[in-house]
């Protein structure tokens, strides 16, 4: 629930931490009502074409974001 209630922060990695599809859901849904986050890190988990799909249409407030493809096993 930080991220729910932080009007502070602007920057989020969350590099490398296995993140999947449910994952994202989670993340994004505490995301809807920070509107201070401008940059987020997704780099080097496990998002696949679903989990891209669904970051292209929760994107309205995060202005950047890093993904890296590659899924890792």
């Amino acid at each position: 629930d930080a991220l729910k209630s932080n009007f502070t922060l602007t920057k989020l990695s969350l590099t490398e931490n296995f993140i999947t599809l449910d994952g994202l859901k989670a993340i994004f849904e505490l995301l809807k009502e920070n509107s201070t986050l401008t940059e987020l890190d997704l780099s080097r988990n496990s998002i696949d074409q679903e989990g891209m799909e669904f970051i292209l249409s929760s994107l309205p407030k995060v202005h950047t974001i890093q993904i890296d493809t590659r899924c890792k096993k």
